[in-house]
């Protein structure tokens, strides 16, 4: 019995085995297809990396929603104050003891040291890119030394957007902040959103003036030169996670936040972020 072997390059017969490479044109044509793949797919894979990070931005402010449950329940029904002034000096949410308890404060992050404009490292938004310095109010003279909070406070029944306000007034009030049962509909009020400040309000998430133009490029004093003083981060495709009185969460677009008109003709309608309107307009709002 014999056996033929066929090799590549030899010849059998009358029929020859040749390697075929790939053409310039074939190439180009390949390099095309993957070049429309990948502007097909980048938009969805960034969005679907937007979501994750939303995701965990939620679920930080969630965390912040349920630490102030449990403060209420141990402090004779109050949520935690946005501020809170004694003889003893001037305490903000952010450096309340108790809260920070509740909030997980352990090792390093734990000390005297630490600034009180400031949430624990884990409770930084992961889409917040500003450097800690950033949200600094002297910034501009050279400070380091800024915060690393990604959240505010919902101070608008304090410091009205419209009408009369004044941040003078808000220093002669012991305590900015509410009973959780004197708040009613707490579902539709707004107590914590997406922000660079300690602070937030009503005309802060103002997107014309305010994100659109300085985005999370902006410093603490240049959005209040714009008009926006307490900004709203629109940090996941031009939208803002919230955390509400009731300790729910959502995420509201910019164009849903902030509605020109609204602040504009009276009645003002300033939404989720007046939580009581008696005291709002005691403080100056819409007078």
């Amino acid at each position: 019995m014999s056996v033929e072997v066929m090799k590549i390059g030899s010849s059998t017969g009358n029929q020859t085995m040749k390697r075929h490479a790939f053409t310039l044109i074939e190439l180009l044509v390949v390099i095309a297809v993957i070049a429309v793949l990948m502007a097909i797919l980048m938009p969805a894979l960034n969005l679907a990396r937007d979501q994750g990070r939303k995701m965990v931005c939620a679920n930080n402010l969630h965390s912040l929603a349920l630490a102030n449950g449990l403060y209420a329940t141990n402090n004779d029904d109050w949520a935690v104050p946005c501020r809170i002034t004694t003889a003893q000096g001037t305490t903000l949410w952010t450096g309340n003891a108790k809260f920070r308890t509740y909030i997980g404060y352990e090792g390093a992050e734990d000390t005297p040291d630490q600034s009180i404009v400031q949430t624990p490292k884990k409770y930084k938004c992961p889409s917040d890119r500003q450097e800690a310095w950033a949200h600094a109010y002297d910034v501009e003279s050279g400070s380091t030394t800024g915060t690393l909070v990604s959240y505010g406070y919902n101070i608008e029944d304090f410091y009205p957007s419209v009408g009369s306000p004044s941040w003078t007034a808000t220093m002669d009030m012991d305590v900015l902040g509410y009973k959780m049962s004197t708040i009613k509909q707490p579902a539709s009020k707004l107590h914590f959103n997406e922000a660079h400040d300690w602070w937030s309000k009503w005309s802060g998430a103002n997107y014309i003036a305010g994100w659109d133009v300085l985005g999370q490029e902006g410093t603490v004093n240049e959005y209040k030169q714009a008009g926006c003083g307490g900004p709203t981060m629109y940090r996941h495709n031009e939208s803002a996670n919230l955390a509400f009185y009731d300790g729910h969460v959502e995420a509201w677009r910019k164009d849903k936040l902030w509605v020109p008109e609204h602040a504009e003709v009276e009645p003002y309608q300033p939404g989720p972020w007046v939580v009581r309107r008696d005291v709002w307009e005691a403080n100056g709002g819409g007078s």
